[in-house]
């Protein structure tokens, strides 16, 4: 266990934890009376772990090559993402039966779902910088537009009274990590350590799964 050989066997390790708790999810909620979103979601999830899966062993078995390096480093974001608003939405006794939101809550529905979109880029971009040392430039543009918009999906929760307080409280968070990940961002490009990127990796999936919580919140009137 010298070198990097205790994180590489310990992401492994975690990996297939993560991988076992995914399928047993999925079939405890298969096999459950939850909401149908649920049980597609779970299903959904499946399919994310097992394609990472696959993604991390044909990294290993090519030697770190930069495309699957980049799409593993993605989606596991994306798979963390998924996970969080599963849990969301099993705490969301009427998910699918809750009323619409007003045109409002639509407008924040659009608001917050081209932020996700944004972020989605964003992480591309820096996945691309952290694996071969391109694009930085356009690393930077998607944190302006990520910052931009996450002022938009702010002033939105803030000024609409019709929204609920839920909404609120997720766009001053999303905006939280925002200011947080600029001040990671600065630091690992001026002082680069092993420590501060990848928290600073690690923050960007928090952003990714706050600005997913909105869009999917954004589309029912409670929680």
């Amino acid at each position: 266990m010298v070198g990097g050989v205790f994180f590489e066997h310990g992401h492994r390790l975690i990996a297939t934890a993560a991988g076992l708790m995914t399928v047993i999810l999925a079939i405890w909620l298969w096999r459950s009376p939850v909401q149908a979103a649920l049980k597609r979601a779970a299903g959904i999830a499946v399919g994310l772990v097992l394609l990472q899966g696959l993604l991390g062993g044909i990294t290993v078995l090519l030697k770190l090559p930069a495309l699957t390096s980049v799409s593993h480093a993605c989606l596991g974001q994306i798979f963390f993402s998924w996970m969080v608003c599963i849990a969301w939405v099993a705490n969301t006794s009427d998910y699918e039966s809750g009323p619409l939101l007003s045109p409002e809550a639509q407008k924040m529905y659009r608001i917050a779902s081209t932020t996700t979109g944004f972020v989605l880029l964003q992480l591309l971009a820096g996945a691309i910088y952290r694996h071969t040392g391109k694009l930085l430039h356009f690393h930077m543009l998607g944190a302006f537009l990520v910052v931009l918009h996450g002022i938009l999906v702010l002033k939105r929760a803030w000024t609409s009274p019709t929204l609920p307080q839920v909404l609120r409280i997720l766009a001053s968070t999303l905006n939280g990590f925002i200011g947080v990940q600029l001040i990671l961002g600065l630091w690992s490009w001026r002082l680069p350590n092993p420590i501060i990127t990848t928290t600073h990796q690690s923050v960007g999936a928090l952003i990714l799964a706050t600005s997913l919580l909105l869009t999917v919140q954004s589309t029912r009137k409670k929680i």
